[in-house]
């Protein structure tokens, strides 16, 4: 390897793991560390998600995403035994945490990213903008108990676990929860 692996990484965050990864590998690396608020911003144009870790590999390649880049230096390096173990096991686990806490992670730290912001130029030339500081749902902006009723419905009708009747019984027995005798009958 005549080029080390550079990381783009931040401390305590996803790239931790990478870092691991390449010492247990003995491969050289270069750190390259963000600072203060902006500190994702150290990604700079090769991530415009601007997510950790960012890993330049020697030939140039960008990779992102911590559960890819872990798998890539699995099988790249096999003796490694990186991926050793119940290997459907391993890529489970590491696929369930890149979509499943990742994804909360970032909306929590960084609500500003998925907020609605537009700007619309007229055709008389006028700039409108308009924003959406919170998004329906959160605690500033509540569902209303149509519109509750409604995601639960169509969310049941998405997932086939209940059929549209069972979804207006069970809508039924929430909002009747506090003179219920039992909970059996919610489940």
């Amino acid at each position: 390897m005549d080029k080390p692996i550079t990381i783009y990484g931040v401390p305590a965050t996803g790239s931790v793991p990478i870092e691991a990864a390449l010492t247990l590998l003995d491969l050289p690396y270069a750190l390259v560390e963000g600072e203060s608020d902006r500190r994702y911003d150290v990604t700079g144009p090769l991530n415009p998600l601007r997510q950790i870790p960012t890993l330049v590999l020697p030939g140039g390649e960008v990779m992102t995403e911590s559960a890819a880049i872990l798998i890539h230096l699995g099988l790249e390096f096999p003796a490694s035994d990186l991926l050793a173990g119940n290997r459907a096991q391993i890529l489970r686990g590491l696929v369930y945490i890149a979509a499943n806490c990742y994804s909360a992670i970032g909306i929590i730290d960084y609500p500003q990213r998925w907020l609605g912001r537009v700007s619309v130029t007229t055709t008389d030339g006028r700039t409108l903008h308009g924003a959406i500081d919170e998004p329906k749902g959160d605690p500033g902006n509540t569902l209303s108990r149509p519109e509750l009723e409604d995601k639960f419905q169509r969310l049941l009708a998405f997932s086939g676990a209940r059929t549209a009747e069972q979804g207006r019984v069970l809508i039924e027995r929430v909002w009747n929860l506090r003179s219920a005798q039992s909970l059996a009958d919610l489940i």
